[in-house]
């Protein structure tokens, strides 16, 4: 195997000669003479005939190779440059690549959640948690970085480079910020109806719990339910509720107790037990309009969401096609279909 030799072996080699034959350098006949030190160009055109310069080795080998010597730490700087380069490449390939499939996730979840949410009864709210920094690691590599890694060493940057570079970082930057803002949103709308959904609960124990004590208090006075106006048609709009299978849906209750049930309160607005009741169906109703608008305002924005993150990802695969062609990266996924 050839041994590769780096810049100073090979100047020490040429330069730092121990023993010349003048005699091979120069052409001339004369005795063999021994040189100890270094030679320099100066030395080597002092021995060779004036006109033979360019011709003879001896002028080729003391300017030539000190030259390699001196150009070969550039070349070795240039060929760590392409190497780094192509790492930087394969490195925000991969990143890239991984983000695509993040977004398609996500994309899946809020087109999801915003179907869950046009029905007010569903309880089924699922959100994926944190997928990772690979957005992140993008974002640590500078601008100038990030582009040389897409271009590949490229020398000419055309409109199309740049307009494709733009909207992959909008992508990668958009979901960084996404991917905790998604959270948060979710965690408010979480909590915003599970607020609502509490006060509808609990007025709601209060009517029914009301309701049997009118009951209990009518008997312990004699009193049937027939001569008692409000017992007797609460008593009549109550159970029919329970017994029409609804009683598990927030809508069924909505429409087959409260909303009848408010009505007959009114219309014995003197007696103080129809206000009392009065008073907690309000307030049942007032959480039940603030629930259907929340699932109202977070099925348009978890929607709108979903849109937003199929449009990046969209843009992150034509970016894809365009810097990484062998890739043939193409949209397998749905969920633009489902929204």
């Amino acid at each position: 195997m050839t041994e590769i030799l780096d810049s100073t072996t090979i100047v020490d080699t040429v330069l730092n000669v121990t023993s010349v034959d003048l005699t091979e350098l120069t052409g001339f006949e004369a005795d063999t003479t021994i040189v100890t030190g270094k030679i320099t160009i100066a030395d080597t055109l002092s021995v060779i005939d004036t006109g033979n310069y360019f011709t003879h080795p001896a002028f080729w080998v003391s300017v030539i190779v000190p030259l390699i010597a001196i150009l070969l730490p550039t070349i070795r700087a240039r060929y760590r440059e392409k190497r780094e380069l192509k790492r930087l490449k394969s490195y925000a390939e991969y990143l890239t690549t991984s983000l695509l499939s993040s977004f398609q996730l996500r994309a899946r979840v809020f087109g999801k959640l915003s179907c869950q949410l046009r029905d007010i009864n569903t309880r089924e709210r699922h959100y994926l948690g944190s997928l990772g920094n690979t957005a992140k690691h993008l974002l640590s590599l500078s601008p100038d970085e990030l582009f040389s890694a897409f271009l590949g060493g490229k020398s000419k940057v055309t409109d199309d480079d740049k307009k494709h570079y733009k909207n992959i970082l909008d992508a990668v930057e958009y979901f960084a910020n996404h991917d905790e803002y998604g959270k948060r949103n979710f965690q408010q709308f979480m909590a915003d109806t599970r607020r609502y959904e509490t006060t509808i609960t609990e007025n709601l124990d209060r009517i029914l719990r009301m309701f049997d004590r009118w009951v209990s208090e009518g008997k312990e006075k004699g009193v049937r339910p027939s001569d008692d106006p409000v017992l007797k048609g609460a008593d009549r709009i109550i159970s029919k509720w329970q017994k029409g299978g609804k009683t598990s849906t927030l809508t069924g209750m909505h429409e087959e107790l409260l909303v009848p049930l408010k009505p007959h309160c009114v219309s014995h607005d003197t007696d103080p037990r129809a206000m009392d009741m009065l008073e907690l169906i309000i307030k049942c109703n007032t959480a039940f309009m603030n629930l259907t608008t929340a699932h109202r305002i977070y099925q348009n924005a978890f929607l709108q969401t979903a849109v937003t993150l199929v449009k990046k990802k969209r843009e992150l695969i034509a970016g894809l096609a365009h810097f990484f062609p062998e890739k043939k990266v193409k949209d397998t996924d749905k969920t633009r279909n489902n929204l």
